[in-house]
């Protein structure tokens, strides 16, 4: 985890301690300055809800196995993608 985060009104460099919501920009006084952690969990919830959406609507006929298999296998790739996204440099 970083320990700071971009502030997105000025830009400046903010302490973050890994609170949820974590605390005001020291520079500019905004009170959410991270959008990192306001929008943390919203590519899991997408993609938990997908895979239930699929499972309760289409009943694949795949073996139980495969299906756990398949969704720990997105879930490795999704946090991938999103470590990075939340890594990348202004």
């Amino acid at each position: 985890m970083p320990h700071d985060l971009v502030c997105r009104k000025c830009g400046k460099s903010t302490p973050y301690d890994g609170v949820a919501g974590g605390g005001p920009c020291q520079h500019c006084g905004y009170k959410l300055p991270h959008i990192y952690v306001l929008f943390g969990m919203l590519p899991f919830l997408l993609y938990f809800g997908t895979l239930l959406a699929i499972e309760i609507i289409f009943r694949p006929p795949i073996p139980d196995e495969l299906k756990i298999l398949g969704g720990m296998a997105g879930l490795v790739l999704l946090w991938y993608i999103y470590a990075r996204w939340s890594q990348r440099g202004t």
